[in-house]
């Protein structure tokens, strides 16, 4: 709600709830005022004492004229926060919240801590910004802390400040220096995400976003929600630092979705309900009935901390015997813990109850649900009791309209809570990506959606606009797809098989295939390997830093055109340099992502011939090793050949979209022509297509031999030739366990005992993530080679499955069954259903059929034959039988179901397959257009 507020009115507006707070402070010590309200004497006062005595533990209490500053404090301004919060979001109580401006304070003042850090990049200590340490206790167990934190001083109001001033502002005192003190010892907001108690509060009755939240995924501007900024010339400057992984003050929905699965966060979600329980009930349990809380005397009881060592129960007309001091703090966890115990409980119903109705769900889901219905309860069960003292002093149409109001509030979010999913949040997160990249690309939606601007348009609209948009060309929508794919990689949004998924939706809708993806993961992998790095922490915040460094070198090169210098002499001079040494050092940026950045802000060419560069680099290590394996007959070599080749199909045309985003015509046909000697006539297809669109001044040189300079040619490759051992060792490593796997299995003859050990540090137990990687991993131990592999090498033989990658392979393998057959065994016969495709792995078959004079014999198989495929492909009876002629024979049956899975998923299958029924079908074209030159085709063809 307050998001767009400029950073300068907020800090006034703050320091005005600031000053408001501490006078209220300051009454609890000097308040010659508000006790007249309470005088007897007082006619007009609706806070006046009189009328029916309050019993407490039997006994009347004897009340005089007191001042309302704790009055004021427990039952009118604390009972309207869970209101606020549901109502105006987590943002807008961050932007005014008097806490976190005292722990700003060192910040705007410049006292906050500093640490020595020594740069690597430029080999120097700097000082920077002192942060929790990334593995520290404080980062993993903050939820305990804070619902302990929030625990004790709900606690604390029962036994020492519910009604004593002077311990009530000395609480306050405590709470308002140790907020101070952690900004003096950390930046950013450390105490508002790891200390301060009303954390709790802030993330239960939020959620995923108040009702009048904005959302930070569709903010138009780089500083989203309540992050933190700066006013600076221009207008605010995010200043965030990176104090936490998935800050909610970055973007609150993805912070809430990313600490869905907390069990910390669980506990306090489900405790707070136990909480409230406990403290609106105690009231009742230690008065011995409902007066003494509805009365409110309880914010001004006579010598509150006297009463600690007096009864803690009175029930049944009988004071227990057991001090209040220790009564409290026993019925409080016992609460807590039965809370707890009881909503963990019905997670657990709820889980299998919903998989037995056959509607599992998810456990983000399931916490989700599971969420939103504690907060409502806790709200609904805060407002039943809090602020009820005052409530009851106004007239009966008032308190409905109060009532009303909570109660319209409260169902709202909860209903809106419960229509959110992590699922959509994503969805809208890359649908951002994307609108933005059609915006950049110059598409304007009002010219042919009737005015509507392309921000008005949903997640699903833009989706189904790019890719049904005439205008909108394949490169593009790879462009498009590639900055939704960075976004994703750059926010950590990739690590979930549902963020997966997603991705797989985005491409599918914008007509883009599995190998669309896969070049542009490889050429991503190639431009920034941290990208792809499984152990590398990304998060929004991270991408922000960067975001924040570019901003303020955007504003330096302005500075620069301000004063007629280029950009790039502008950014090397002294002044300038010193100051991005500052900054670099502020927001801990690299020397990779420096000169990345660097290169963006003056549009200097060489990042692009960099990024070609890089490409190219991987391409002819590619083909090196592929060059190495050539000659080894081994079938992991064959087949880690075949995943090579396939990466490098991938990356021609990333490669020829680099090359054609090069200014300089010499040095970008010099690239085309580097590509055009390293390329192999296996890629020629893919070369030829990626470069059909490109103008002929360049489209020549990747096509054929010219008199283009080239920076690496055929001769580089052989130089490198290596053992195919050693090739195999290298791609232990590499990012594709596939890959890595067929590695491993191919150095077991050479070394076993390095084989196991490396299978079992690569797939340690239970760690293997397919049925294919487990029994690779007990094959190698044994010193062993895995079936699968021998099947996946000779599949590569078969037409219908020569363009599919590793894992089809591997699942084709894996779902197959090897069967051993005697000399004259069918292995199928003509007539039957045709349930499998046969793959022969050794010895001698003889296809045949029934004819007029006896058996007519259509043809031989050997070790390599396929048969039973058009029966598959196209549902009809097998038409042929096949025999076995040799002493015994082995064949590899794949199921029909496999086979039409396959189909279903799987691009180069369908496409191969397609390939072996033409074949078929034109082979019957011309055998019935020529038969008397086709003599033994239509023969052939019955073998199917």
């Amino acid at each position: 709600m307050l998001s767009r507020t400029p950073e300068q009115k907020m800090r006034v507006v703050r320091v005005v709830l600031l000053i408001g707070w501490l006078v209220i402070v300051a009454s609890l010590l000097y308040d010659p005022f508000t006790a007249r309200l309470t005088s007897p004497d007082n006619a007009w006062s609706p806070f006046r004492l009189g009328g029916t005595s309050v019993i407490v533990q039997g006994s009347p209490m004897a009340l005089e004229p007191y001042p309302m500053g704790n009055r004021v404090f427990w039952t009118m301004l604390i009972p309207v926060v869970p209101l606020f919060l549901m109502l105006f979001g987590h943002e807008a109580w961050r932007r005014i919240c008097p806490l976190s401006l005292v722990s700003q304070v060192p910040r705007l003042f410049g006292w906050q801590r500093k640490v020595n850090t020594l740069n690597r990049s430029i080999g120097r200590v700097d000082r920077v910004l002192a942060l929790l340490p990334t593995d520290s206790w404080m980062r993993r167990n903050h939820y305990h802390l804070q619902f302990g934190l929030l625990s004790l001083g709900v606690l604390g109001r029962i036994l020492f400040y519910d009604s004593d001033r002077l311990a009530l502002f000395v609480a306050i005192l405590i709470i308002l220096a140790l907020s101070f003190v952690v900004g003096l010892l950390y930046g950013g907001k450390t105490w508002c995400n790891y200390f301060c108690p009303m954390a709790v509060i802030q993330g239960v009755y939020t959620g995923p976003g108040g009702l009048l939240d904005s959302k930070a995924h569709f903010a138009q501007t780089p500083i989203a929600q309540s992050m933190c900024r700066a006013p600076l010339g221009g207008g605010d400057h995010s200043t965030c630092v990176g104090c936490t992984m998935n800050c909610p003050d970055a973007d609150l929905e993805n912070s809430y979705w990313k600490r869905i699965e907390s069990e910390p966060k669980r506990l306090a979600y489900y405790g707070l309900f136990g909480l409230n329980l406990a403290f609106f009930s105690y009231f009742y349990l230690y008065s011995g009935g409902h007066q003494y809380y509805d009365s409110g005397v309880w914010t001004h009881e006579p010598a509150q901390l006297s009463a600690l060592t007096g009864p803690g129960l009175f029930m049944s007309g009988r004071a227990f015997s057991v001090p209040k001091f220790v009564a409290a703090p026993l019925y409080f966890t016992i609460c807590i813990a039965a809370s707890f115990w009881f909503f963990a409980l019905v997670e657990r119903i709820y889980s299998r109850v919903s998989a037995r109705l056959g509607k599992p769900l998810k456990k983000a889901q399931l916490r989700h649900r599971m969420f939103t219905i504690t907060g409502f309860l806790s709200i609904t069960l805060f407002y039943w009791y809090a602020g009820r003292s005052n409530l009851s002093l106004l007239p009966a149409p008032v308190v409905r309209a109060v009532d009303f109001t909570i109660a319209a509030v409260t169902i709202t979010w909860f209903v809106t809570s419960l229509s959110r999913d992590a699922d959509i949040y994503l969805r809208e997160r890359l649908g951002k990506t994307l609108r933005q990249q059609l915006v950049r690309m110059g598409f304007r939606s009002e010219d042919i959606l009737e005015g509507r601007p392309i921000e008005q348009l949903s997640a699903d609209e833009v989706y189904v606009l790019a890719k049904t948009l005439p205008n909108f060309s394949a490169a593009q929508k790879r462009e498009a797809y590639r900055h939704i794919l960075v976004d994703a990689l750059e926010t950590g949004q990739t690590h979930s098989s549902n963020s997966l998924q997603l991705l797989r939706d985005v491409r599918e809708q914008l007509g883009l295939s599995d190998a669309d993806h896969a070049a542009i993961v490889e050429a991503v992998g190639v431009e920034d390997p941290s990208l792809l790095d499984t152990d590398s922490a990304r998060s929004i915040e991270l991408r922000l830093r960067r975001e924040n460094y570019r901003s303020f070198m955007l504003d330096l090169v302005q500075q620069g055109l301000a004063k007629d210098e280029r950009p790039a002499a502008y950014l090397a001079s002294p002044a300038a340099a010193k100051e991005i040494d500052l900054l670099r050092s502020f927001f801990g940026i690299s020397e990779d992502e420096h000169a990345r950045i660097l290169a963006e802000v003056t549009h200097d060419d060489a990042r692009f011939v960099d990024g070609a560069r890089k490409l190219l680099d991987a391409f002819r290590q590619i083909e090196a090793y592929r060059f190495s394996l050539a000659c080894d007959d081994r079938p992991e070599a064959r087949l880690v050949r075949h995943a090579l080749l396939l990466r490098q199909q991938h990356l021609i045309h990333e490669i020829v979209t680099a090359v054609a985003s090069i200014d300089a015509l010499d040095v970008a046909r010099s690239f085309a022509q580097s590509l055009y000697a390293l390329a192999g006539g296996e890629t020629d297809t893919m070369l030829l297509e990626a470069t059909a669109l490109l103008p002929a001044e360049i489209r020549d040189a990747f096509r054929r031999p010219t008199s283009d300079q080239v920076m690496c040619s055929y001769a580089d490759v052989v130089e490198t030739l290596t053992s195919s051992d050693e090739v195999l060792r290298t791609l232990v490593a590499d990012r594709d366990p596939l890959v890595s796997a067929l590695a491993v299995s191919g150095l077991v003859a050479a070394d076993q005992a390095k084989a196991g050990s490396l299978v079992d540090e690569l797939w340690p137990d239970g760690g293997a993530s397919s049925q294919f990687l487990a029994n690779l991993r007990e094959a190698v131990r044994l010193g062993q080679r895995p079936t699968s592999i021998a099947i996946m090498a000779e599949l590569l033989s078969v037409e219908a499955f020569a363009e599919l990658d590793l894992k089809s392979l591997a699942d084709l393998a894996e779902n197959s069954t090897l069967k051993t057959y005697e000399a004259g065994d069918q292995i199928c016969r003509a007539g039957e259903e045709s349930e499998s495709i046969f793959l022969l792995m050794s010895g001698e078959t003889e296809t045949w059929v029934d004819g007029d004079d006896g058996r007519v014999v259509l043809g031989h198989g050997a070790k390599g034959t396929v048969f039973g495929e058009l029966g598959v492909i196209t549902r009809r009876p097998r038409s042929a039988s096949v025999e076995v002629r040799s002493a015994s024979a082995c064949a590899v049956s794949i199921p029909k179901s496999i086979v039409d899975g396959l189909l279903e998923r799987d691009l180069p299958a369908t496409r191969g397959i397609l390939k072996v029924v033409s074949g078929y079908l034109l082979n019957t074209i011309s055998t019935t257009v020529h038969p008397a030159h086709h003599p033994g085709a239509h023969a052939l063809s019955g073998v199917r």
